[in-house]
C-alpha cells in the first residue's frame, strides 16, 4: 500500500512515525495491494485526500478543523479515527479509538530505560526557530528531544527520561504508550499552526485516552510580533523574556503535574486497536492471495 502522511521539510517525529511504525506492525504484507493509499497518524483527515486516486484506508487518522472535510465515498473507508472529535465531525461515532501511535508501545520495552531523574523537553518542530532550544535544556539541566531526529533516535531519547516536558502531541502520546508521565507546554505552535488546530487536536487524543491536555503556557509570543518597530522592542526584551521563560522551565521540573493515561485505558485502547490491525492483516492477506 501507499504510506500517505504529511512531510515535514526537516522531519518531524509524528508525521515519521508512519513509516517507522506500519512495516513494524504489518509486515512485508504491507506492500500488497499497490493502488491502496494507507491513511494512518496525522491530523490529516480532510480535503486533501480527495487528491489521491483509488481505494483509501484511514487507520486513526484525525480531522485538523472541522472545515474542509474530505468527501465520504465508496473509495474511502474509515477504520477508525483519532478520536471522538474526529469521529463525530465525519459523522462517523462508533469509529473513534485513539492515536495508532500508541502502538509504539507493545514494539518496544515499555518502561523508561534510565530509572534516574532525567527530564526531557520536546518543543514542536514549529518552535525551534524561536530559540536555542538545545542550549536551554543544558543550562536548565533538561534533555532536549529534538523532533526532527530519526524516530529511533527519538524514541531512545523518550526513553531515556523518567518525565517528558513537550509542546509536540506525539512526544506525549509516545511517552505514554511507554508509561512516562508527561506535562504538556504551550510555546508558539498554537499560533504558527493555528489555536483552533493545536486545541482540537490535542483535545480529540485527550478524550480517546482520558487525559488532561490543558497546558503550561510559556509565552514567547513577543518573538513573532510583526514590523519592524515591534521587532526592536524585541531586541531590547528578549534577555529579560529569556530570562523569565528560563525560570519557567525550570519550575517544570518540580512544580508541574506528570501524569499517564490509566493502565485500564491503555489495555483496553491496545485491545481495540488490535481488533483493527487482525481485521487489516486479514484484508491483506486476501489480497496477497487473491
Amino acid at each position: 500500500m501507499n504510506l500517505y502522511a504529511f512531510k515535514a521539510p526537516h522531519g518531524n517525529f509524528g508525521d515519521d512515525l508512519n513509516a517507522w511504525l506500519w512495516p513494524r506492525v504489518f509486515g512485508a504484507d504491507m506492500v500488497r495491494s499497490p493502488h491502496t493509499t494507507f491513511i494512518g497518524i496525522g491530523s490529516i483527515l480532510d480535503s486533501r485526500l480527495e487528491r489521491l486516486n483509488g481505494p483509501k484506508i484511514v487507520f486513526g487518522s484525525g480531522i485538523r478543523s472541522t472545515r474542509n472535510l474530505p468527501t465520504r465515498t465508496d473509495s474511502l473507508r474509515i477504520r477508525f479515527v483519532r478520536g471522538p472529535i474526529s469521529a463525530s465531525v465525519i459523522g462517523h461515532g462508533t469509529a473513534a479509538i485513539t492515536d495508532p501511535a500508541i502502538l509504539v508501545g507493545p514494539l518496544v520495552d515499555g518502561t523508561a530505560a534510565s530509572g534516574g531523574r532525567a527530564v526531557g523537553f520536546m518543543p514542536h518542530y514549529h518552535s525551534l526557530k524561536a530559540i536555542d532550544w538545545e542550549r536551554l535544556c543544558a543550562d536548565v539541566g533538561f534533555v532536549f528531544i529534538d523532533p526532527r531526529e530519526s524516530v529511533e533516535r527519538t524514541i531512545a531519547a523518550l526513553r531515556g527520561c523518567d518525565r517528558i516536558v513537550t509542546e509536540a502531541m506525539h512526544g506525549a502520546i509516545v511517552a505514554d504508550a511507554l508509561r512516562i508521565p508527561w506535562h504538556r507546554v504551550s510555546v508558539l505552535a498554537w499560533r504558527t499552526e493555528g489555536f483552533d488546530v493545536a486545541s482540537l487536536k490535542w483535545l480529540d487524543w485527550g478524550l480517546s485516552a482520558a487525559v488532561d491536555v490543558t497546558p503550561t503556557h510559556l509565552g514567547l509570543d513577543f518573538l513573532q510580533s510583526p514590523g519592524w518597530l515591534l521587532r526592536a522592542a524585541n531586541r531590547a526584551v528578549r534577555p529579560i523574556a529569556r530570562r523569565r521563560l528560563r525560570e519557567s522551565i525550570v519550575k517544570l521540573r518540580t512544580g508541574a503535574s506528570y501524569q499517564l493515561s490509566s493502565d485500564s485505558t491503555r489495555s483496553r485502547l491496545l485491545a481495540r486497536i488490535g481488533d483493527q490491525v487482525e481485521d487489516m492483516r486479514e484484508w491483506l492477506r486476501k489480497s496477497r492471495d487473491g
